[in-house]
């Protein structure tokens, strides 16, 4: 008789978790608890610490673009700052070189990429002239670097550095369009071919904007790379 009460109360607790479950998984989110933190109050460390600038960064609560697995902005437009020294370098003009370089890529890609210019010292994108202490060697000829900054596939706190003047300054400003494109996730194209007849280097796909040595103030972005970006953030 003990072993048949058993078997029944067993039973009707087996039944009870049961429709207890049922209720849970159909019932509405606020009858849910929920101890996670609100996205908007969500403090995510960079896990590439690149910048000099900062190692935590913000993410927005809502990825415009979160139809991509590809890294990326997740809000338009894109935020940028430079510093003092690119402020006031080339007679103060040099601001006007970035917004040109940044007015080619919106031009380029039909508006789906726009920029906008902050006074904040965390934008998304951060211009940090040098010209004296800048380079890690000396002997390094390299005029420009980016450097990105992601969480996951979302650009977060990103910085362009900038140790000498570019060949093309005061006409198309190709070495900042192509360290921008950079922190778009466009890599290098071309190379140098240095067997030739002749024995002069050879630049192989130097109308390219993102050729690894960008000396032709002619070079443009290939529609391939225009589509790449389109894909992601034409709405």
């Amino acid at each position: 008789m003990k072993d048949k009460t058993k078997l029944i109360t067993f039973r009707i607790v087996l039944i009870l978790a049961f429709a207890f479950l049922l209720w849970y998984a159909f019932s509405p989110n606020e009858n849910k608890i929920n101890n996670s933190i609100p996205n908007e109050e969500l403090i995510i460390p960079s896990d590439n610490n690149y910048n000099s600038l900062s190692s935590l960064d913000f993410l927005t609560t809502k990825d415009e673009f979160s139809n991509t697995y590809q890294i990326h902005y997740d809000h338009m437009p894109v935020t940028y700052n430079y510093n003092e020294e690119c402020a006031n370098y080339f007679n103060g003009k040099y601001p006007d070189q970035i917004k040109r370089a940044l007015d080619y890529i919106t031009n380029k890609t039909d508006q789906a990429i726009t920029f906008e210019k902050t006074d904040s010292s965390k934008p998304d994108i951060m211009y940090n002239c040098d010209f004296e202490h800048g380079r890690r060697n000396p002997l390094d000829l390299t005029i420009a670097e980016a450097f990105e900054n992601y969480y996951e596939n979302i650009y977060t706190f990103s910085e362009i550095r900038i140790y000498s003047t570019e060949m093309c300054l005061g006409k198309k400003p190709v070495t900042l369009i192509h360290e921008t494109l950079h922190l778009f996730g466009l890599q290098h194209f071309g190379y140098v071919d240095y067997d030739t007849p002749s024995g002069y280097p050879l630049q192989v796909g130097e109308e390219n904007v993102m050729h690894q040595e960008t000396t032709n103030c002619f070079a443009d972005i290939s529609q391939e790379d225009i589509n790449y970006l389109k894909t992601i953030y034409q709405k």
